[in-house]
């Protein structure tokens, strides 16, 4: 799994299209960016400027 196609194109359906509960994926993504950041890395700014709060809702 490639985290970073994840951030750069978040899609919640994939993950509930096999079997993982909307809230399970939203939340998931929506972690990606704090766990990157607790590793103690950078994350680039092409990546970070795609996510958006808008896969939330």
């Amino acid at each position: 799994m490639d985290l970073e196609l994840i951030i750069g194109a978040p899609d919640p359906g994939f993950f509930t299209e096999h079997g993982i509960k909307k809230g399970t994926a939203l939340r998931f993504i929506r972690d990606i960016p704090k766990w990157f950041a607790l590793q103690g890395n950078v994350m680039p700014n092409e990546i970070a400027g795609a996510f958006s709060d808008d896969v939330l809702e």
